[in-house]
């Protein structure tokens, strides 16, 4: 009887260990996967033109992705300067000057790591191109890296100047 519960015991320590760990590694899924669709969903009202007109004054829809606690990026809309055409628009968040759609939290347990300058990401009416930080040259490109708090267990996004979004 001894035994048996002896052997039970470790089995149960053993599948409490299992699940913490694989909580942390779904948390870092779960948060690589939220960041991949908001990009996603900035490109695609962008290209799409939701409410990109003449009387709202928007030019497209970005990312700004700050390291910091918590872990947290914003979904933005780029507006005009003054009414001046989408062409002279700075192409990236200018605080007050454009408008937050939303602020997103990622995950407990799941951080950012340090991005200096905040990693602005920007998908420009009509065009199907990426403004990384401004630049939008053949070549450009912007990495996002998420990473477990407490394992080293890292997980990588990419944009480039020609809009794609990968996984690394």
């Amino acid at each position: 009887m001894l035994v048996v519960m002896a052997i039970t015991g470790i089995l149960a320590g053993a599948v409490l260990v299992n699940y913490r760990g694989a909580s942390r590694n779904y948390a870092l899924d779960q948060g690589i996967q939220q960041l991949i669709s908001d990009l996603r969903r900035a490109q695609n009202m962008s290209m799409s033109g939701v409410s990109i007109d003449d009387v709202t004054g928007y030019c497209g829809y970005g990312l700004v992705i700050n390291s910091g606690s918590p872990a947290s990026y914003i979904l933005y809309v780029d507006k005009k300067p003054g009414g001046s055409p989408c062409g002279s628009s700075n192409n990236k968040y200018a605080g007050e000057e454009d408008d937050i759609i939303e602020t997103i939290s990622l995950p407990d347990g799941v951080a950012i790591d340090p991005v200096t300058p905040a990693l602005d990401i920007l998908f420009k009416y009509p065009e199907p191109t990426a403004y990384i930080n401004q630049v939008s040259n053949p070549g450009t490109s912007g990495t996002v890296t998420l990473r477990n708090e407490i394992s080293t267990r890292i997980k990588s996004i990419s944009v480039n100047a020609a809009g794609l979004i990968q996984r690394d």
